[in-house]
């Protein structure tokens, strides 16, 4: 915006000389804050529930040892088997496995005393559900008992046949029950990650953009190879704050509505920059001097002064100048002492490569006839070359958005540990720009998806 200001001001003295000006009243100053767009952004999370969480909550389930025996024909048998050892979660098509291993011994008497370790498990497989309220439950549980260590033939049979019976029909009940009333709140999962947007956005002019979540729809679970993937689209409503408080605010419990398909919308962003003209002022000045005098004709003008304002819209350029220029009166030539104001305006302007100023205007007014006329005709070409140089990148400008959301994105924190935030920028534009209350206002959309807790596409 510097070199935007220094185009214009100093495309505008080129050709000036005793001017004093007419100028429309310049803007009160305005400290309120930028008003943000209204409109509600979207942000995605993902939270993770991982096998070896899901696997101490199985663990938890009381399985009762198995121990049975009975006489068959001559022979008497006996098998005790009880659990050896944690519970281990796998994915099978969808579905959540929940395997616990038992391990004990077989005998068998008849003439002989036969003893064999016996190994087994017990394997209940379901499908996790979001409920209404948004608990991950353990649906349509299937029970499956392999054995192993176990020979089986005629005398060995009627052992594996009561070991099998019971590990399905009593064991392998008390896990699927269990399971079934296993409830895991998805978005106390997510929760925490709703909270990391409270963290301000720092915007240029001591502001700051607060997301603040308002409200966050779940989607049903996806067994990934290490865990349950949850993902929720959080509704959010930004809002402004001039000067930034340095409170972090929090969110209670957000409102939840679990989806079967979650179709997350872009993350749209709006935000505003607000770049004060009081800012700028003592560089550009520096930089308008720093060309040295002025150069015309018949003499030179330097630049003493510069003053800044918006004025209804418009941006309003004042440089004060002294100098001296050579006239001539009946032909006898003397020199006169220059000592005015050379003003020129516009209204900022967001074109596809460029902000710059459009409308440009140049209202001289002098006493001094001759210089006047002078001024006069040369305004057309004074406009045109304004209206053709006053230019500055828009990047400029788009660069301070950029910087705030990585800066959003890279120093956020959960638990104390950081948060992995992923931004996909599809658009970062300047949409609008406007000089008001001593200041420049642009608004610069951002659009794209920021996904929080999961590096992976949304």
């Amino acid at each position: 915006m510097q070199r935007l200001l220094s185009l214009v001001l100093l495309t505008a003295v080129l050709p000036a000389c005793a001017l004093h000006l007419r100028a429309p009243e310049a803007d009160p100053v305005d400290d309120r804050p930028v008003q943000p767009a209204g409109e509600v952004s979207y942000i995605a999370a993902v939270a993770q529930l991982p096998f070896t969480t899901l696997a101490a909550l199985a663990d938890q389930a009381l399985l009762s040892p198995v121990k049975r025996g009975g006489r068959v024909a001559f022979a008497e048998w006996s098998v005790e088997v009880g659990k050896s050892g944690p519970v281990a979660v796998r994915a099978e098509n969808g579905l959540l496995c929940f395997k616990a291993p038992f391990r004990g011994q077989g005998t068998l008497v008849a003439v002989t005393r036969l003893e064999r370790a016996v190994e087994a498990a017990v394997e209940v497989c379901a499908l996790p559900r979001l409920d209404a309220n948004g608990s991950v439950k353990l649906q349509d549980p299937v029970v499956r008992v392999s054995l192993g260590g176990l020979e089986v033939s005629g005398s060995t049979q009627v052992l594996y046949n009561a070991l099998a019976e019971q590990l399905q029909h009593v064991t392998g009940e008390q896990l699927a029950d269990h399971l079934s009333r296993l409830a895991v709140p998805a978005g106390d999962l997510v929760e925490p990650l709703a909270g990391a947007l409270t963290k301000p956005m720092a915007l240029s002019g001591g502001a700051c953009l607060r997301l603040r979540p308002e409200s966050m729809r779940l989607a049903q679970p996806v067994v990934t190879s290490s865990g349950l993937r949850l993902a929720a689209s959080i509704a959010a409503r930004p809002t402004l704050e001039r000067p930034c408080s340095a409170e972090v605010a929090t969110t209670g419990r957000l409102p939840r509505t679990v989806v079967d398909d979650l179709a997350h919308p872009q993350t749209v962003l709006v935000l505003p920059v607000a770049v004060s003209l009081a800012s700028v002022h003592d560089d550009l000045l520096r930089a308008l001097q720093a060309k040295g005098p002025i150069r015309m004709s018949n003499g030179e003008l330097a630049i003493r002064g510069l003053r800044l304002d918006s004025a209804d819209g418009r941006l309003l350029a004042r440089v004060a100048v002294q100098g001296e220029v050579r006239d001539s009166f009946l032909l006898i030539p003397f020199k006169r002492q220059i000592d005015g104001e050379v003003a020129v305006w516009g209204i900022p302007d967001v074109t596809e490569q460029d902000i710059g100023l459009r409308d440009v205007q140049l209202d001289l007014a002098t006493a001094d006839t001759v210089t006047g006329l002078a001024a006069a005709w040369q305004r057309e070409r004074m406009t045109e070359l304004v209206a053709g140089k006053a230019r500055v990148p828009r990047t400029d400008i788009e660069a301070q958005a950029r910087n705030a959301i990585e800066g959003f994105a890279s120093g956020q924190k959960l638990a104390g540990q950081p948060l992995r935030i992923r931004v996909d920028t599809r658009e970062l534009a300047i949409q609008q720009v406007r000089a008001a209350g001593q200041r420049l206002e642009l608004l610069v959309k951002f659009a794209g998806y920021i996904v929080l807790g999961d590096p992976g596409r949304p």
